[in-house]
């Protein structure tokens, strides 16, 4: 009888060991999910700072476009299948990360961008044009994000693009609106004449032409850093981070080699109006 009781008891403590066992191994091969974002507060319309790009891992692996994304409200700021956040409008949002049942959730404040003209005063000849342009923070904005309008456009005229165009002396105010502000300028037209003319004037007689105002527009360039291993160029340490973290072999030590700017779009010179100019004294009118 003692025999029979021994091996029942024996039994239940190795089906003990078994089970407990078995939890152990469960727990250790919990898999986690981990997400991270380039930035934490975007700005309206800044064109360098209006978007964040959430990265994925799973386990150590990036499946950041095998992920799904939600936002908790897509008004404030939304989010595509590539885990890219937009701002549309101020406040702050969750963006949810979801992958193989496990989800993340990321903090985004979306705040409104410096609004600013490039001149505030400006004094122009009629027959005269100029452009204004409006920049959010440091980043132009696109005209088709702007109203533009003139408070008399029979003195001054504004296009859709910004064009300023004199009409007769007088002074108006050209208004700038967009989603994240009003700003305005103030235009002074002074002089009447279109043609070439002469006047007397400090100890000698100017001869006026027309003379063309023209801006240079800087190239638009992207840094590039360069894989030491395969030679490789990527646009930011971040993209061959993960150059490294998934390629075989050479190429899955972290070192990088050379570093490089790229001409995006090459700098060039535009015409933004005339003025009339003394071609002897260079004085303006």
């Amino acid at each position: 009888m003692k025999k029979i009781l021994y091996s029942i008891i024996t039994i239940m403590l190795v089906m003990s060991v078994m089970v407990c066992g078995t939890n152990t191994t469960a727990y250790a091969a919990t898999k986690s999910i981990s997400v991270k974002t380039n930035k934490s507060t975007l700005y309206i319309l800044d064109s360098a700072n209006n978007k964040a790009k959430l990265t994925v891992t799973y386990n150590g692996k990036n499946v950041t476009k095998a992920a799904k994304y939600k936002s908790s409200n897509s008004k404030i700021a939304k989010v595509n299948k590539n885990g890219v956040v937009t701002a549309v409008r101020p406040g702050t949002v969750k963006i949810t990360t979801k992958y193989k049942g496990k989800s993340r959730t990321t903090k985004v404040t979306i705040k409104k961008a410096k609004l600013s003209l490039n001149k505030k005063t400006i004094e122009l000849s009629r027959g005269q044009k100029f452009t204004l342009k409006a920049f959010a923070n440091k980043s132009g904005i696109s005209n088709k994000n702007i109203k533009w309008t003139s408070s008399n456009s029979n003195i001054v005229s504004v296009n859709k693009n910004g064009v300023l165009t004199t009409k007769k002396n007088g002074t108006t105010t050209i208004s700038c609106k967009t989603t994240i502000g009003k700003m305005s300028a103030k235009v002074v037209v002074k002089n009447t004449s279109a043609s070439a003319t002469t006047q007397e004037n400090s100890g000698h007689t100017h001869h006026w032409v027309t003379v063309e105002d023209t801006e240079t527009i800087p190239a638009i360039t992207k840094h590039q850093v360069q894989c030491m291993n395969c030679g490789q160029w990527f646009d930011s340490k971040d993209d061959l981070y993960w150059h490294f973290i998934n390629a075989d072999g050479a190429c899955g030590n972290y070192c990088y080699g050379a570093e490089r700017d790229v001409v995006i779009t090459p700098a060039k010179t535009i015409i933004t109006g005339t003025h009339e100019e003394c071609d002897i004294c260079h004085a303006r009118r």
